[in-house]
C-alpha cells in the first residue's frame, strides 16, 4: 500500500484530486481482505485524503470517515467503504462457490474447504486462513438472507447451518444436540 504513494505528491494536489485517486487507485483492490488489512489501508487513505502524506493525527481528520464514505446528497465525498466492497466480494464468491463448476479453483476449494466425510462448508479448523475465517464469517449472512434451500440430492445442503425453522439454524436452536454432531 505505502508503495503507492511514493510517486504522488499528494500535499501538491487539491482535496478533490485526492479522492480522485483514493477512488481510482487506492480502493480498486478486487480481494478479500481481512479486517486488519482493511483498517491500515483505511488509515493511508484516511492521511493522504486529508493530508496528502502518508500519516496524520486524529486533529487533521476534517471528518468522520463514515460520513466519509457516504454519497454526496447526504454529506459525503463517495469515498469507497472498503468493508462493503469486502462483503460484496465476499457474497459473490459465495454464490460463485455455491455453483456446480469444474473449473480447477473450484476443484480445490471443495477438496481443501468444501464438504466432505467428516465437516460441512463452514466448519472451523486450526489451521483456517484469515481470509477462510472471513469467508466463514460471511457464510451466515449468505445462507439466512441471500440464498433459498432446495434439497435435489442433498448433496449441497447443510442440516445443521441451513435455515429450516424460521430465522434460526437447528445449530442455533439446539445448540447442545449440535456440539455432539460429527458432521
Amino acid at each position: 500500500m505505502s508503495s503507492y504513494f511514493a510517486g504522488w505528491r499528494g500535499h501538491l494536489l487539491s482535496q478533490g484530486g485526492r479522492e480522485v485517486l483514493i477512488n481510482a487507485v487506492q480502493s480498486s483492490f478486487p480481494i478479500l481482505l481481512p479486517k486488519g488489512a482493511i483498517d491500515y489501508i483505511d488509515a493511508k487513505r484516511r492521511a493522504f485524503l486529508w493530508t496528502g502524506e502518508k500519516t496524520c493525527s486524529g486533529g487533521a481528520c476534517k471528518a468522520p470517515w463514515e460520513l466519509v464514505c457516504l454519497p454526496k446528497d447526504k454529506g459525503g465525498l463517495v469515498i469507497k467503504d472498503l468493508t462493503v466492497q469486502n462483503r460484496c466480494l465476499l457474497q459473490k464468491f459465495l454464490t460463485k462457490l455455491h455453483d456446480a463448476s469444474a473449473s480447477p479453483w473450484h476443484s480445490w476449494f471443495s477438496a481443501t474447504y468444501g464438504r466432505g466425510d467428516s465437516r460441512d462448508l463452514g466448519d472451523l479448523r486450526t489451521l483456517d486462513t484469515p481470509v477462510w475465517s472471513g469467508i466463514v464469517d460471511g457464510l451466515q449472512d449468505f445462507r439466512s438472507m441471500m440464498t433459498a434451500v432446495s434439497i435435489g440430492n442433498g448433496c449441497r445442503t447443510s442440516f445443521w447451518l441451513d435455515l429450516w425453522l424460521g430465522d434460526q439454524t437447528l445449530a442455533q436452536r439446539f445448540p447442545a444436540l449440535y456440539s455432539h454432531s460429527r458432521r
